[in-house]
């Protein structure tokens, strides 16, 4: 399944300004203990004689999906009645405690607990949040120290924005055209983002001309643009290869500390 964590809003608590607030979160390291609130998206599967020991839980406004995975969890209701992990059913909302995986959006949890079988039960539990009420995930890197993580910020249709990003899907060649399409993944949790560039000025590397058969999965581009009428669609008027793969990209000009991976800002290009 697709995530795209969801996008999220970026809390205001996180960053020191306001440039560090719209590139978004810091990745989610490997080993880091979190708590995630969001709305299971795929509840286990029984397969009859087989139970899966996973599910999916949606975050934030675009509902990026988390896979947590139940091995060794213990699961309780509203009431902190122990329950099994088959009782648990779409839309319902939890809150779970666990441990990062090798990928930011897998959790290792450890407890889980129901908080509302819907959205509207959801409002009313202790751990909603009106700054989060989609949902979250909250990481505690250091003793006491809690930052919340969620993912990359919304923005309204219409809005100029510069994105720095991995291409995830590159633009599909149907022999006689290739189209002038493709999906960039911004931020810990890999939000994927379409980039329309039929109408784009297109930069290579070497500062020439690019054509969308030269794009490729992993190269890293920035792009300028306006937002279309999904948060996660942009037509785009200037797209500039900056990396041929993620080890150049880290190692080069454009790599900022902080938005490891990547970043989409409101920008008016001048």
């Amino acid at each position: 399944m697709r995530i795209a964590t969801t996008a999220a809003v970026i809390a205001a608590a996180m960053a020191a300004s306001a440039s560090a607030q719209e590139i978004g979160a810091r990745p989610i390291e490997k080993g880091t203990p979190v708590v995630i609130i969001g709305e299971v998206s795929s509840q286990p599967r029984d397969f009859g004689f087989f139970n899966e020991r996973k599910m999916q839980v949606a975050v934030g406004p675009e509902k990026v999906d988390h896979t947590l995975h139940l091995r060794d969890a213990k699961f309780f209701d509203p009431q902190g009645r122990e329950i099994a992990k088959s009782d648990f059913q779409d839309k319902w909302w939890v809150r779970a405690e666990g441990v990062v995986m090798s990928d930011p959006r897998r959790i290792d949890v450890k407890r889980i607990v129901v908080l509302g079988k819907d959205y509207n039960a959801f409002r009313q539990s202790a751990y909603f949040r009106p700054d989060f009420e989609r949902g979250f995930v909250m990481a505690e890197r250091v003793a006491g120290s809690r930052e919340v993580l969620p993912s990359t910020r919304v923005f309204a249709p219409g809005t100029p924005v510069q994105l720095l990003a991995p291409i995830s899907s590159q633009p599909k060649d149907a022999g006689v055209a290739t189209e002038e399409k493709m999906q960039v993944a911004i931020g810990p949790d890999k939000t994927d983002y379409t980039l329309h560039f039929k109408n784009a000025t297109m930069i290579g590397l070497d500062g020439k001309e690019l054509t969308a058969r030269d794009l490729r999965d992993r190269m890293w581009v920035r792009a300028y643009g306006k937002v279309m009428d999904d948060s996660r669609r942009i037509e785009v008027d200037r797209l500039e290869l900056v990396a041929s793969d993620d080890e150049t990209f880290r190692s080069g000009p454009h790599f900022r500390q902080g938005a490891d991976y990547g970043y989409i800002i409101a920008h008016t290009r001048k």
